[in-house]
């Protein structure tokens, strides 16, 4: 579907954590070369399913 020129997209949400040790660094995720978005780098996370609440899809994500 395309609006004013701009394509519009189904909305998905999705939860990520910023987990930090006691020396401050942070966990980051590579993402493989056969994924979307390849090589780049991201927080632990994921989508959230229909009906499912934050924590409960932060917490399945990083298990």
């Amino acid at each position: 579907m395309v609006n004013g020129g701009i394509s519009l997209k189904k909305a998905v949400k999705v939860v990520a954590a910023l987990i930090e040790n006691k020396e401050g660094e942070k966990l980051c995720a590579l993402r493989a070369p056969k994924m979307s978005m390849p090589n780049l780098w991201e927080f632990p996370g994921g989508n959230s399913e229909p009906g499912e609440d934050p924590f409960t899809a932060l917490s399945r994500e990083i298990f």
